[in-house]
């Protein structure tokens, strides 16, 4: 794994976990007056792991894709408006 891949998939799961948490509160609160901003944080979070994800070599883009695939499933079916 060239290095810069490594330190890309460090930093996709380490925004993963921002997600996940984001999510959790989303989830416990969907009245909260911070729901839209948790959600706008979110929709930040993952454009900076799909641009990281799109830099990696080839093998790497799909090992980081399945890692964040359920998460990015479960976001997309019960957050993301149309």
């Amino acid at each position: 794994m060239a290095r810069s891949d490594f330190i890309s998939s460090r930093i996709v799961l380490n925004l993963l976990v921002l997600i996940e948490e984001h999510l959790i509160s989303m989830q416990r609160d969907p009245h909260s007056p911070e729901f839209d901003s948790w959600q706008s944080e979110v929709d930040y979070l993952w454009k900076k792991i799909f641009k990281k994800i799109s830099l990696m070599e080839n093998q790497y883009q799909k090992k980081n894709l399945e890692i964040i695939k359920p998460v990015w499933m479960d976001y997309i079916t019960h957050y993301q408006q149309l």
